[in-house]
């Protein structure tokens, strides 16, 4: 009978202990969750600033790839010119300028990228402001002083772009299937392309 009373206590006592336990869990705060949503929000406020055609940017290749940059010195006045963009960080929006790059490259948005070519060529009197190669930097900070900085993910294609990668190869294989359509079809095909060319 004692050992029955102990083995049942301990299965309160466990019971208990796995109630608190999970009660202590909902009340934790998600901090997954949490890192996840700052996360989007530079990922959102990179999205707004590649698209924005207020900070000049421009293409070279790096390691064999295609990248679209900008220029360090180009950002610090284009976000005193653009506010309502640093309004998108929330709680980070009155951070400075060479914050929110190092934010950005911490993030792993951007990367920092110097020139390949770092003597003038024969013949110029200065280095291209925008050249066509670049190269990984191996300090991983902002500087305005010749500084390149390429975005590091994927651009998002709008919805009608997306639409229209779909419909130009069908619109395509329709031409080319176009002798073999049946007489019918090809008579409406080509009163309808007359009465688009009288509007």
């Amino acid at each position: 009978m004692a050992v029955d009373r102990q083995r049942s206590s301990g299965v309160r006592r466990r019971q208990s202990d796995d109630t608190n336990s999970a009660a202590t869990a909902r009340r934790r705060p998600p901090q997954n969750q949490k890192a996840s949503a700052e996360k989007d929000v530079y990922q959102i406020f990179a999205e707004k600033v590649r698209d924005n055609k207020h900070l000049e940017s421009r293409w070279a290749i790096m390691q064999e790839a295609r990248v679209e940059y900008f220029r360090g010195k180009d950002f610090v006045p284009f976000l005193r010119n653009q506010p309502h963009l640093k309004e998108i960080l929330g709680s980070d929006k009155d951070l400075e300028a060479d914050d929110v790059i190092n934010t950005l490259l911490c993030k792993n948005l951007i990367v920092r990228c110097d020139r390949v070519m770092k003597t003038v060529r024969p013949g110029k009197k200065k280095l291209s402001s925008w050249p066509a190669h670049l190269e990984f930097h191996p300090e991983q900070v902002f500087s305005e002083n010749d500084a390149f900085y390429a975005w590091a993910f994927m651009k998002r294609r709008a919805l009608w772009q997306t639409i229209l990668s779909f419909l130009w190869p069908v619109a395509a294989l329709a031409v080319c299937l176009f002798p073999v359509y049946p007489y019918q079809v090809k008579i409406v095909v080509l009163y309808s392309c007359a009465g688009a060319l009288l509007l």
